[in-house]
């Protein structure tokens, strides 16, 4: 079972940056893997892969979700964040 740990309001969320700054120091994790998930103010929301997601020009701010495999690791909106993906 994964180790969700719903953050409540007050409580300390981490950033999207600091997320993907953990992400990139594992060395052992497929970063091909991971997936953002991000507002794009005409389509809507907008799936990339982490790699192209650091090589664009989109900020921070913008990141709803980052995903490994397909699942679910970090949620701005439902404010949870997997410890041990």
């Amino acid at each position: 079972m994964p180790k969700l740990k719903h953050i409540k309001k007050g409580e300390k969320f981490p950033t999207s940056d600091s997320v993907i700054e953990k992400i990139l120091k594992k060395e052992n994790k497929n970063k091909e893997q991971f997936i953002i998930v991000y507002d794009d103010a005409k389509l809507k929301f907008l799936e990339t892969s982490l790699l192209n997601y650091i090589e664009s020009e989109v900020p921070y701010h913008k990141i709803l979700q980052i995903k490994y495999y397909n699942e679910i690791i970090w949620d701005r909106k439902k404010r949870y964040f997997k410890y041990d993906y």
